[in-house]
């Protein structure tokens, strides 16, 4: 799971989702993005579930 401030989930939905997919084929999982308005656009978490 992808946590992330909603600028960044928004990106990596639209203009960054092709990316994403390559990267889940890639490595053989399914990622989830999920917007948190309480973090600044350049701070994230990475967190496997």
């Amino acid at each position: 799971m992808i946590t992330a401030h909603p600028n960044v989930a928004d990106l990596l939905y639209e203009e960054e989702r092709d990316r994403l997919e390559e990267i889940e084929v890639m490595y053989g999982f399914k990622s989830i993005v999920k917007a948190d308005k309480n973090y600044h656009q350049e701070y994230y978490d990475i967190v496997t579930l």
